[in-house]
């Protein structure tokens, strides 16, 4: 009996942190919303920066038949459903976001709130990313249509089975970096550059460029000791069945392994930002 008083109890106190969780993303879908022309304009960049792309290995793809172990085929759905996850995962100006909340005074307020930091934080991104995949929906279904007859199927349904989770956990890889790359703003006043900086970085790692495996075997073992390749790389490796499911849910253990790492990296940056937050009396 006594245990499940416990198990009650501990359902009570779930159930408005829970609450508070869902009022904080929609809050956050809400205000997101009211830039509707950024959206757009964001969308545009998106369908602008795949064309480009697959028209340069369009051209590179004349008179070639395989580049680096690639056809033209794998090329392009390494392209598309790399950048249909990538679209869904990218936490849209969320390090600016933060920044914000440090140099205009509001995580004075969040400090107030009956919830962490860290749980606001990530509750306000579940509520952008309802707003990004409504948003990108239109660009996935426009991609598929106009791309699919020329892009191969998955290996097999264990590789989606895999990947799954592997996107899961590659949007909080991503959200997680934001969040650090945010916090830097406790010690300067401007994050732009580093967070420009930052993205090239991140998308040269992650294989959004190419992949790469078509680089020097050093640049891939470089990617791969790094948490970016998980989140774009790797599964596309794994739905095109150049990697085994065994190496898939390697690079799954990965991505968990690293969520605790920057997690740890978040906690250490956040009680030292904290410090100085309140050091110059904001």
């Amino acid at each position: 009996m006594e245990s499940g008083h416990q198990t009650i109890r501990k359902r009570g106190r779930l159930a408005p942190a829970l609450r508070k969780i869902i009022a904080i993303g929609k809050n956050e879908w809400q205000k997101v919303l009211t830039y509707r022309l950024s959206i757009i304009c964001f969308r545009l960049g998106n369908l602008i920066e795949v064309a480009f792309n697959v028209i340069i290995w369009t051209v590179i793809f004349q008179g070639a038949e395989t580049i680096r172990g690639y056809t033209y085929s794998e090329m392009l759905t390494y392209l598309i459903v790399g950048y249909i996850i990538t679209f869904i995962t990218t936490n849209y100006a969320f390090e600016h976001n933060i920044s914000d909340f440090i140099h205009k005074g509001t995580l004075s307020n969040i400090l107030l709130k009956p919830i962490s930091f860290f749980e606001y934080v990530v509750a306000s991104a579940l509520g952008r990313f309802s707003v990004t995949l409504f948003s990108t929906s239109l660009i996935i279904v426009l991609l598929l249509v106009i791309f699919i007859p020329r892009m191969i199927a998955p290996a097999n349904a264990i590789t989606l089975l895999i990947m799954m989770p592997m996107v899961v956990m590659g949007y909080f890889i991503r959200l997680f970096l934001s969040i650090i790359i945010g916090m830097i703003a406790f010690w300067t006043i401007h994050i732009m550059g580093i967070q420009s900086s930052y993205r090239y970085i991140e998308r040269f790692f992650a294989g959004g460029y190419f992949p790469i495996n078509v680089l020097p075997t050093i640049f891939t073992t470089v990617s791969l000791a790094l948490p970016f390749a998980y989140t774009w790389f790797v599964p596309l490796q794994l739905y095109l069945g150049k990697m085994s499911a065994m190496d898939g849910l390697k690079g799954l253990v990965i991505e968990i392994m690293w969520l605790f790492i920057l997690y740890g990296i978040i906690k250490i940056v956040w009680k030292r930002g904290l410090k100085q937050y309140e050091g110059v009396g904001i």
